[in-house]
């Protein structure tokens, strides 16, 4: 009897054992099943990716040629968007339209293929010299019958190089009057309380201060003091400047954005120009300036400004124009032991003389 019994417990454990082991042959299996479907779906997506990408490269590079080619300086979004509209292939499809995009064959035997759109409105002006492109790439294939799609976007810059900008919108139309200005109870202060454009230049004569917001100038720039330490012009965002800018007689002017002159500094004498963001001087400084000129942002020059040595770089350690002119006005580093005179900088660099527009490959960015 204990006999078939230790038969009957051996049976059961073979029983078991062989139950045990088709369980986990049935999991290995369907998990690899699992797996190599995952796989198949990662490869899909990826080869989706891959065509999108290579949508991009194709678009942007021809995007860029014909942006390149053209004269940017003016309606420059509504110019890089024809650009774009007029590339022959890949062509592109406006989203806001009916028609579906154009879809282009990278790889026939897999229904490999990619679709550029773009929006209504592609182009953003990021500053005055400054603008960004975006558009869509879509990379589609099919596995197992099934259409797998990727779209990606990519943004590049367009810099505008040496071209002096355009007058925003939205700006005051005003002549060298009082029309425009807003004056203090005891007339030391004149305001400008709206971005104000001069088309007949700007000539300031007042021992007041004035205080505007963005300046553009078409004409010259004269502000002639009085050896009057407190008259000042004070710019609190931009100031353009078409023309030439004369600073005489301890005329202080402070902009507080960035700074456009397409002209000279001309009779400059014992003022002080500081710019605390980004200057671009688009004629040939050959000459110092006898006031003191500064910018503690970047500062971009023609070749001959820069090969001309009117321009010092800030010292070591060095972020304001304030700690600038006390270090220069010294005797023992080349000033008078008054006051510090020429154009000081924290960073030059140079406008691109082959063109005036610039896109860097390196700032093209694709957002997955």
């Amino acid at each position: 009897m204990r006999k078939l019994n230790e038969d009957g417990n051996t049976l059961v454990m073979v029983l078991l054992t062989a139950t045990l082991i088709m369980i986990s042959g049935t999991a290995l299996t369907s998990q690899a099943l699992t797996g190599t479907k995952q796989v198949k779906q990662t490869e899909g997506q990826q080869i989706a990716t891959d065509a999108a990408e290579m949508g991009i490269d194709h678009f942007y590079s021809e995007v860029k040629k014909g942006a390149i080619a053209l004269d940017l300086s003016t309606n420059t979004c509504t110019q890089v968007q024809n650009a774009a509209l007029a590339v022959p292939t890949p062509k592109v499809t406006i989203v806001s339209n009916t028609a579906t995009p154009i879809e282009y064959t990278v790889d026939s035997t897999t229904g490999t293929s990619y679709a550029i759109t773009v929006d209504s409105v592609p182009c953003t002006k990021v500053d005055e010299t400054k603008y960004t492109f975006s558009f869509y790439s879509t990379g589609t294939t099919l596995e197992n019958g099934n259409k797998i799609s990727k779209t990606l976007t990519a943004t590049f810059p367009i810099q505008l190089n040496n071209k002096f900008p355009e007058k925003p919108p939205g700006f005051t139309e005003c002549y060298n009057d009082s029309s425009c200005l807003n004056v203090s109870k005891d007339k030391d202060t004149y305001t400008y309380l709206k971005d104000t454009y001069f088309p007949t230049g700007l000539e300031l004569t007042e021992k007041v201060t004035t205080i505007a917001q963005s300046v553009y100038i078409e004409g010259d720039l004269q502000i002639k003091g009085y050896n009057n330490l407190e008259g000042e012009l004070i710019i609190n965002k931009d100031l353009f400047v078409n023309g030439d800018s004369e600073f005489n007689n301890f005329a202080n002017t402070i902009v507080y954005g960035d700074y456009y002159l397409s002209g000279q500094f001309v009779g400059t004498n014992h003022a002080e120009v500081v710019v605390k963001e980004d200057a671009f001087f688009y004629d040939d400084i050959t000459q110092k300036p006898h006031t003191f000129v500064c910018v503690e942002d970047d500062l971009t020059v023609t070749q001959k400004t820069l090969d001309s040595n009117v321009i010092t770089l800030f010292p070591e350690g060095m972020t304001t124009c304030e700690q600038v002119e006390s270090h220069f006005s010294k005797k023992e580093n080349g000033g008078n032991g008054t006051e510090a005179n020429g154009i000081f900088a924290k960073r030059v660099s140079v406008f691109n003389s082959s063109s005036n527009v610039s896109i860097n490959d390196n700032e093209l960015e694709i957002i997955y």
